[in-house]
């Protein structure tokens, strides 16, 4: 059959030719039109996968969630010349197509107090209005001490030494960020020429990889031609040696390539190393070929012996060929569409190279006349050959003297790799992908240490924007975000109300009242502020902060610590006023009220001084301080009085009766009062006589309407100071002395004295249940989509490796018609993965996408070795009279020279990866090389010494019945 199979090649040798180069044309024509290279993460997961459709969602909503930003190096951002070179390059980078904002200390919008027709108002307006940049010194020194006073500017729009100033620009959903990215880029060089300029966030990384993915492509293929070239002139000492391996390599990398443009399939920072790998592994199936086509015309000048030569190595380069493609096809488990695209790719190259060196290079060589056999193809590879040869004769003739010490040692060195595999970790942190002294990673460094981070952390919060109850959930999660020693600059329309309603009222605190919240919207209507964190249906609003580190596993204790915050939200909840509600209700409405609170300031001293406080032990606190507070009488008597006094009470009294008036409603709004009780009490001492009380009750009903109004207000003030000197005292220093924790605390404390409010619907009583407010908070970010493809690496790799392996146990299996076969014939690959994963874990290498190809490559590649051994030694133990440590040393003999020649050019194809730009290709390139050093060595000394000290039946057994067997002759590293 496989005769059959070599003369249908040599028959068809023309069509053969023909149709291989006209297939290499159609894959240049692919490759020319329709190649393109995709370096943006979030593109790598599925477009379903719920992580990506939260990110899709809010980039749709709120214009965009990537963000590119420039930092520009000043000295001193507060100059007339500064201010006029950020003014200049912010307008520019407003004009760039895709941009959806720009924000810098040129345009940023500021909440500052105002006066109007002698009133305090509030103003939310341009920091600097435009057109209108300072210019005096006195002026400009009060510029730079108001924003690097003020904590929603500094750290974020200008660095807090005031020496570097960011451009944020929020790229549009729809567009294309590499193309937006370069164009920022560009029109920031034209605009900011005499300073240095700093470019950084998700839009910029991703255009510089996909410029290295390029670049490197260009760099190391040549390098790893160059390498194969000297290897294969080493070996052949021929031009046909030379030039036919390389031909099939490349026409298996254009092949390769070709496919994934023609499947629309983007070239990524992964994928970008198929062509060097092909070059790498798929020479290995032409050298085979060669070296069996070059021994037959050594034994047969005629020419003749093309056909039996490539029958007789068909076995072992499909056996070969299908191993390799197996390990990269182990790749199509993940969810990962680089890594799954990666695999396809590489397992569709390596089966070109295998069959294209079984009938594309036979067809050439039929044309060609026989090679004149040489010294170094007939004896060997010369002196270096020779030595090692002997030398690894000597090596196996000792460990097969004692070969129970030899697996007791292999063992032993298994053994002291569990503590390092232990330590293996995964991390896919993009930054880390460019070199050490790249301007991005200088510009990650400055943005991470300067300016708050560069990466987007979002939540999501669907309901109605203007709805107290929906905003008091947005200012509990911006608390929240804050509390998180990583994030920082965080926003969001509770956070804006709330500065505001600090402004008019010295509350940093939220209004409970929907006219109160409308009141302070008015003023925010038509700012571009409004528009960047809330949708324009106002149905969705957002909290966004940066957060400053890529580690992953501070990212992922941040995905699952937000995720446990806000799952604790009920979905759909009622407001309760609580004067117009039962008793019962009333009181757990109010205990909700008081955890919260708690829950609140916990997360505010977090925010500020680093302290974890058990938000249990905050309400014990406060529900101790809250039973010593009783409101003073002389502070509430002089209000009264003051207020009986203005204009405002419109009602006049007598100036004798004044004093004993506020003296007796003071002391009725001391307890426990009501509208008619004050009233009665009021008309007594206001008025002369009962029927001069009862023509101006309408008048006294108003008045105790304010009182009642202002008693609450007092009380509140009381309350609010005793609450807070109480937590202070708790607290000690610092805190006292951290006016921004004072403040917060003060805002969360004013929301015990709110009338409204809430409780999870299923808790709230049936006459509460009308029109429920809903609210459904989520996050997102590229913090979420870093450990969303960390956690598909993870899965990768396990389910890769799983099935690598058992594809390679159930090959060897149908092989040699034995399970021990396959266990013994797995040895040389478990110890080579035991070392590879120790050496990851002593480096502190951790799992990312480049190195979670190797384990599945390794047992792909690696497993020829024992195979092509075994094979060996099965042939040699069906022959009479040879015992089976004479039939082990003959098989290392014939075979292991070939084994480590092989493995040593794949190892030094790998090592070409040292010369990439992109830093895991380092690793990758690395640690195959050790990889292919240990599963060979391995495999001609752990595995001989475990079929010396085992002796298993498959070895004999399997051939005993044999009426041939192929010699598997040189074998190929496939």
């Amino acid at each position: 059959m496989l005769e059959r199979f070599a003369r249908w090649v040599l028959r068809l040798r023309v069509v053969i030719i023909a149709l291989s180069f006209v297939l290499t044309g159609l894959a240049v024509l692919a490759l020319v039109t329709k190649a393109r290279v995709e370096s943006d993460v979030s593109k790598y997961l599925p477009a379903d996968d719920p992580v990506i459709q939260r990110f899709t969602h809010a980039g749709e909503k709120f214009g965009g969630v990537t963000v590119a930003l420039v930092v520009v190096d000043f000295g001193d951002a507060f100059t007339q010349e500064a201010l006029a070179d950020l003014d200049r390059l912010t307008r520019a980078l407003q004009k760039i197509s895709g941009v959806k904002w720009v924000i810098s200390l040129a345009n940023v919008d500021d909440v500052q107090e105002s006066q109007v027709e002698g009133e305090k108002a509030v103003l939310v307006g341009k920091l600097i209005a435009p057109g209108k940049i300072p210019s005096d010194p006195e002026e400009l020194s009060r510029l730079r001490r108001y924003v690097l006073g003020k904590e929603t500017l500094t750290g974020t729009v200008v660095s807090a030494d005031g020496r570097y100033a960011s451009v944020a620009c929020t790229i549009l959903e729809q567009a294309d960020r590499v193309v937006v990215a370069s164009e920022i880029e560009q029109v920031a060089r034209a605009e900011i020429q005499t300073r240095t300029l700093y470019f950084s966030g998700f839009p910029n990384w991703t255009k510089t990889m996909s410029h290295i993915i390029l670049s490197d492509m260009a760099r190391l293929v040549p390098i790893v031609a160059l390498l194969v070239i000297l290897a294969l002139f080493a070996s052949f000492r021929s031009l046909r040696g030379v030039l036919l391996p390389l031909l099939n390599v490349m026409l298996s990398s254009t092949w390769a390539m070709g496919l994934m443009a023609a499947l629309d399939w983007p070239i990524t920072m992964l994928s970008n190393a198929v062509p060097v790998l092909m070059m790498a592994l798929g020479t290995a199936y032409s050298i085979h070929l060669l070296h069996r086509v070059n021994e037959s015309a050594a034994a047969d000048p005629t020419g003749t012996g093309l056909a039996k030569a490539l029958s007789e190595v068909f076995v072992p380069i499909l056996g070969a060929g299908v191993t390799t493609v197996a390990g990269f096809l182990s790749f199509l488990t993940t969810n990962l569409s680089f890594i799954r695209q990666t695999g396809w790719i590489a397992a569709f190259g390596i089966f070109v190279a295998m069959m294209l060196a079984l009938t594309l290079l036979p067809a050439i060589l039929s044309f060609l006349a026989p090679s004149r056999p040489r010294r170094t193809e007939s004896e060997g590879a010369g002196r270096a050959g020779l030595f090692l040869t002997r030398a690894f004769d000597g090596i196996v003739a000792a460990v097969l003297r004692r070969p129970i010490v030899a697996v007791i040692a292999a063992l032993l060195m298994a053994a002291t790799t569990v503590p390092f595999i232990l330590r293996l970790e995964s991390r896919f942190d993009m930054i880390e992908y460019f070199p050490h002294d790249s301007d991005v990673r200088t510009a990650d460094r400055l943005m991470r240490e300067k300016l708050g981070g560069n990466t987007p952390v979002w939540v999501t919060i669907a309901g109605d924007a203007k709805d107290p109850l929906v905003l008091r959930h947005a200012l509990l999660a911006g608390k929240f975000l804050r509390a998180q020693g990583d994030i920082q600059d965080v926003r969001s329309i509770a956070d804006l109300l709330a500065e505001m309603n600090q402004v008019l009222s010295g509350r940093r605190a939220l209004p409970d009242s929907r006219e109160g919240i409308a009141n302070l919207w008015l003023s925010l209507e038509g700012k571009d502020i409004l528009d960047q964190l809330v949708d324009g249906e106002r149905r969705e609003l957002l909290v966004q902060g940066r957060c400053r580190t890529g580690d992953t596993g501070r990212l992922r204790r941040l995905v699952a610590d937000l995720d446990r915050f806000l799952s604790g939200f009920p979905r759909r909840f009622v407001s309760v006023r609580l004067s117009d509600t039962d008793a019962e209700t009333a009181e757990k409405a109010g205990d909700t009220t008081r955890r919260w609170v708690a829950w609140t300031i916990a997360l505010d001293v977090k925010a500020r001084l680093a302290r974890e406080l058990d938000p249990e032990e905050v309400l014990r606190w406060l529900d101790a301080a809250d039973r010593g507070i009783r409101l003073d009488l002389d502070s509430l008597r002089k209000r009264v009085s003051e207020y009986l006094a203005s204009p405002e009470a419109e009602l006049e009294i007598a100036p004798e009766r004044l004093a004993a008036a506020a003296n007796e409603a003071a002391r009725v709004l001391q307890g426990a009062a009501n509208e008619e009780t004050l009233s009665a009490v009021l008309g007594a001492r206001i008025f002369a006589s009962q029927s001069e009380a009862e023509e101006g009750m309408r008048d006294l009903r108003a008045l105790s309407r304010s009182l009642l109004i202002l008693a609450r207000e007092e009380r509140g003030t009381q309350r609010v100071a005793a609450l807070r000197g109480a937590l202070m005292q708790r607290l000690i220093s610092p805190a006292s002395e951290n006016a921004l924790l004072v403040a917060d605390i003060e805002g969360d404390l004013w929301e015990l004295e709110s009338e409204t409010a809430w409780l999870p619907e299923e808790e709230a009583p049936a006459r509460h249940a009308g029109a429920p407010v809903e609210a459904r908070l989520a996050q997102t970010g590229f913090h979420e989509v870093t450990v969303e493809v960390d956690d598909g690496i993870v899965r990768s790799q396990l389910s890769s490796l799983g099935l690598a392996i058992l594809v390679a146990f159930v090959f060897i299996a149908l092989q040699f018609r034995s399970l021990v076969a396959a266990l013994v014939g797995l040895i040389p690959v478990g110890f080579t993965l035991a070392v590879i994963f120790a050496v990851m874990g002593a480096l502190d290498i951790k799992l990312e996408p480049a190195t979670v190809l190797i384990a599945s490559v390794v047992v792909g590649v690696g497993i020829d070795y024992p195979i092509h051994l075994l094979s060996r030694l099965r042939l040699l133990a069906a022959r009479p009279g040879i015992d089976a440590q004479a039939a082990i040393l003959q098989s290392v003999h014939s075979v292991g020279r070939a084994i480590l020649i092989n493995a040593l050019a794949v190892l030094l194809g790998m090592l070409v990866f040292l010369f990439a730009q992109l830093i895991p290709l380092h690793y990758f390139g690395s640690l195959m090389a050790l990889a292919m050093a240990t599963s060979s060595l391995s495999a001609i000394i752990v595995l001989p010494a475990v079929v010396a000290a085992t002796r298993p039946a498959f070895v004999a057994k399997m051939c005993s019945g044999a009426t041939a067997a192929q010699d598997p002759g040189a074998t190929t590293g496939g």
